[in-house]
């Protein structure tokens, strides 16, 4: 493979890399979702998914409702939801049984 080869499959590597950690990422906020209780709806909507790129190949799970953190660890006087943990817990066991089902 010539240098222009190496090149091109760097590149497609990382495209596949990124779009790789986006599809992840998409599937755990969505995971999150699903565990996050609702009353008025505001928490469940907060939840969002910054991409990955190229330049940056990070992906970031966000919620900028301020008591997010109280409903997902709890406080003294109420109980943590853990809707993160459980979220990337649904996904983790959903990923594994998906590579020994392809694996065989």
């Amino acid at each position: 493979m010539g240098l222009k080869g190496r090149v091109e499959y760097v590149k497609a590597l990382r495209q596949s890399t990124v779009e790789g950690t986006n599809n992840l990422g998409e599937s755990v906020v969505e995971a999150i979702k699903k565990e996050t209780p609702v009353d008025t709806g505001r928490l469940l909507r907060g939840w969002e998914y910054i991409p990955a790129t190229e330049s940056n190949p990070t992906g970031h799970i966000v919620n900028d409702v301020p008591y997010a953190p109280y409903v997902n660890d709890g406080t003294p006087t109420h109980a943590a939801r853990n809707m993160v943990e459980k979220g990337l817990a649904t996904v983790d066991r959903d990923f594994r049984r998906y590579l020994r089902r392809v694996s065989r």
